[in-house]
């Protein structure tokens, strides 16, 4: 018998690994890089993360009570750059 290990993956991570050019199939589903800018929130890399988020909008997400609501994005907050993004959506109520 072999012995076999597995990790388990934290589902933020994980979505990081889908969402990854080299594994995901269809790097522009907008659903796809909105998951991909929650991951990267959730795991300190907040440039990147408004970098995935404005991709994400760009490919049609239009949730925007959904992004203000959304604890993943929490780290994002405060950043000029998702201020910009929801005032140029006419959210600004930050």
């Amino acid at each position: 018998a072999r012995n076999r290990s597995f990790v388990k993956v934290p589902v933020f991570l994980e979505r990081e690994i889908i969402a990854h050019p080299l594994v995901c199939p269809s790097p522009e589903d907008h659903v796809i890089q909105y998951n991909l800018a929650c991951s990267l929130s959730m795991n300190g890399h907040v440039q990147e993360g408004i970098s995935a988020l404005s991709r994400a909008v760009e490919l049609g997400y239009d949730d925007f009570a959904h992004i203000e609501a959304d604890s993943d994005l929490d780290a994002l907050r405060d950043l000029s750059g998702f201020q910009e993004l929801l005032r140029r959506h006419g959210i600004s109520d930050l």
